[in-house]
């Protein structure tokens, strides 16, 4: 079998981020600011990345938003040819911010949530950060750039997925139309492609959950 080149690359920027939510992958012994790799080092990864053959950048972390240099370091990637993708809360982030962020060659925004209602979302983040995603949300809808929606689905807001939901509500478009947007599988039975749901965390383990609001999540 011939090896290919890699196609993505996903770098964590950094571990700070505002939000404390209880899935999240960063380990519990963070790496401290003045430990993070600096704009210089970042940039040359980017250059060697392309050279390799990889498209697409992936920038997460932690809050890659927390990172002053962000700007810096998407220009720098565009600049080697790569589509840059941006994993992120939505904080901090003003609209002079992301315009600036677009300017310099931003192609994907991706934003997370963690539930459609804003006490679900608060009390798996940690905090209150709901309302800024949906302003950050809006601001979007006029920007010209790819947005995805990130959703960790599990048992405290599988519920929100209900076509029953009140219309009035702001997310409910997105996610009516997440199924239609799911990869297709072959049902045998219907003898058809249906949407491929199986990604879908459907049985969320709280006890394999580490973190302060485990408790606070039983309850």
């Amino acid at each position: 079998m011939v090896a290919s080149n890699p196609l993505a690359l996903v770098c964590e920027l950094t571990h700070c981020c505002p939000l404390h939510c209880v899935y999240c992958s960063n380990p519990q012994e963070l790496t401290a600011r003045t430990n993070e790799l600096s704009t210089e080092i970042w940039s040359r990864v980017f250059r060697e990345a392309s050279e390799a053959g990889v498209m697409q950048l992936d920038l997460t972390g932690g809050e890659p938003l927390a990172r002053p240099d962000l700007s810096t370091l998407i220009q720098s990637a565009r600049a080697s040819g790569l589509y840059v993708n941006l994993i992120t809360s939505g904080l901090p982030l003003d609209e002079k911010r992301l315009d600036e962020l677009i300017a310099v060659g931003l192609d994907h925004f991706q934003l997370s949530f963690q539930g459609a209602r804003e006490k679900t979302a608060s009390e798996i983040s940690g905090g209150k950060s709901h309302a800024q995603k949906l302003r950050v949300l809006d601001w979007l809808k006029s920007r010209r750039v790819a947005v995805t929606l990130n959703f960790v689905v599990h048992r405290k807001n599988l519920d929100q997925l209900e076509k029953r939901f009140p219309p009035k509500r702001p997310l409910l478009p997105f996610l009516e139309k997440l199924n239609q947007r799911l990869p297709k599988k072959w049902d045998s039975k219907l003898n058809r492609f249906v949407p491929n749901d199986d990604w879908l965390l459907w049985d969320f383990h709280l006890d394999h959950i580490r973190g302060k609001h485990v408790e606070s999540i039983k309850k």
